[in-house]
């Protein structure tokens, strides 16, 4: 004879009973008996094990970009279009905003040694540069460095056109003995003007209009272009790195004691709730009980005939013995 229990388990209609009994109760459950801070650490470091995510990186992320490199190019969309109206102007206006660039750490990156010489060349290339064309009384065909030279000092250079190749050489020496020891002691006046230009209002609106510029251009940039530059990154250099950095700072005491902090001031505050208060109105509530009733319905019906249900209703529930017989004498 079947056991009761099991036969209601197994029947359809018992089976989705007992299933929308379980979801009514789970959704009522206050969110802070089914979380915990330390047990949301203990599953993330067993979701997280650098071996889990090692194969999902393989399996399904490396996968995944692929495929969404080979969408994006199919899409012909706009960076535009992944934006709302109301996103783009929001964006804008803060790309438009007036920037304040902090001089300590502008002087900090100018004199550093790399960039005091890389400054030194360039103001000493521009003089020689200067010098070779006011001797010649031509242009020289220079690159960016001596076009910079022609344009800061044209006039110069037309005015005085052929005069050191007149004066002779010992002039021309003197004065590019001259020059060279301008930029020997005077390099830190170069520099301090090359930090005022970059911390000056002037160019922090520069940059603020750049910025507008640069962000209206990016809005109208091909979905297919970024997919095509994404696809140039090294990806499978990049995700093997992936696994070991998650448990890296997963080991971490200072994140790990973050998580708990944050774990613990939201469950402060969302504790008490019941789990139904997760979703935005009752019609969100229903919808969520349905799907979790059509999940446990099967479930429950294969769990009342599987055998380790029936073994544990023969220890703690076993069946009634018959009522009836007859009665002795």
């Amino acid at each position: 004879m079947t056991h009761p229990l099991i036969a209601a388990l197994t029947d359809a209609a018992g089976s989705r009973a007992l299933a929308e009994v379980l979801a009514d109760f789970l959704l009522a459950q206050p969110m802070g008996r089914l979380i915990r801070a330390e047990r949301v650490l203990d599953q993330l470091d067993r979701v997280l094990d650098e071996r889990l995510t090692e194969r999902a990186t393989g399996a399904h992320l490396r996968p995944a970009i692929d495929r969404e490199i080979a969408r994006a190019k199919a899409r012909g969309d706009v960076v535009g279009d992944w934006l709302t109206a109301e996103a783009k102007a929001e964006l804008r206006s803060l790309a438009g905003r007036p920037i304040r660039i902090d001089r300590r750490m502008v002087e900090r990156v100018v004199k550093q040694d790399e960039v005091k010489e890389l400054i030194r060349q360039v103001v000493k290339d521009t003089l020689e540069r200067f010098l070779t064309t006011v001797k010649t009384g031509g242009d020289d065909g220079g690159g960016a460095v001596g076009s910079l030279g022609r344009k800061a000092f044209g006039f110069a250079n037309r005015a005085s056109a052929g005069v050191l190749g007149s004066l002779g050489s010992a002039l021309e020496g003197r004065l590019t003995s001259a020059m060279n020891t301008f930029v020997a002691h005077n390099l830190d006046g170069v520099l301090d003007k090359v930090v005022a230009v970059i911390t000056s209002p002037e160019t922090a609106r520069q940059v603020s209009r750049g910025a507008m510029k640069t962000f209206d251009r990016a809005m109208d940039f091909p979905g297919r272009r970024v997919a095509e530059e994404a696809e140039k990154l090294p990806w499978d250099d990049l995700l093997e790195a992936v696994p070991g950095l998650i448990a890296h700072n997963l080991g971490r005491e200072a994140l790990r004691a973050g998580i708990r902090a944050e774990v613990d001031a939201a469950l402060a505050v969302e504790g008490e709730r019941p789990v139904r208060s997760l979703w935005a109105d009752e019609a969100a509530v229903a919808a969520a009980r349905a799907d979790i009733v059509e999940v446990l319905t099967p479930l429950v019906a294969d769990f009342g005939a599987s055998e380790a249900y029936g073994a544990w209703l023969a220890d703690h529930a076993p069946m009634p013995a018959p009522r009836g017989g007859k009665k002795k004498a």
